[in-house]
């Protein structure tokens, strides 16, 4: 989970989004799962495919608690053999401002040979 009042403090952050960028690795073409939560809206972004979006959060929809992981949604995906851009645009509309995201397999257990890295090996 990522609580950007840890990057961004607690004041001004109103009506604002952060976009998050990595980079996935996967030795094999592989169905997955990826679990997410948000306040107050998230697009996620696998490749160049959206493989979730919510933006239609009004005046905020408030952090959920349904999972031990603050996951709301479960969403299946197709990770590409080799690297892939995972990008998360996180939207607040104000107050607290966080949100939580996982791949796993159909057991949701992570895999244990992904690989995140800020640029591609």
């Amino acid at each position: 989970m990522l609580n950007c009042h840890s990057v961004f403090d607690w004041r001004n952050g109103d009506r604002a989004s952060a976009h998050l960028v990595t980079n996935v690795y996967s030795p094999t073409r592989r169905q997955a799962w990826l679990h997410t939560g948000w306040d107050d809206g998230i697009v996620i972004r696998l490749g160049r495919r959206t493989v979730f979006k919510f933006t239609e959060y009004g005046r905020g929809k408030g952090f959920l608690y349904l999972h031990k992981y603050r996951f709301e949604k479960r969403v299946p995906i197709t990770l590409e053999k080799g690297w892939s851009r995972l990008a998360v645009t996180s939207i607040n509309s104000h107050g607290a401002w966080v949100f939580s995201l996982r791949i796993t397999d159909s057991n949701d257990l992570p895999f244990p040979d992904l690989r995140y890295r800020l640029k591609p090996e």
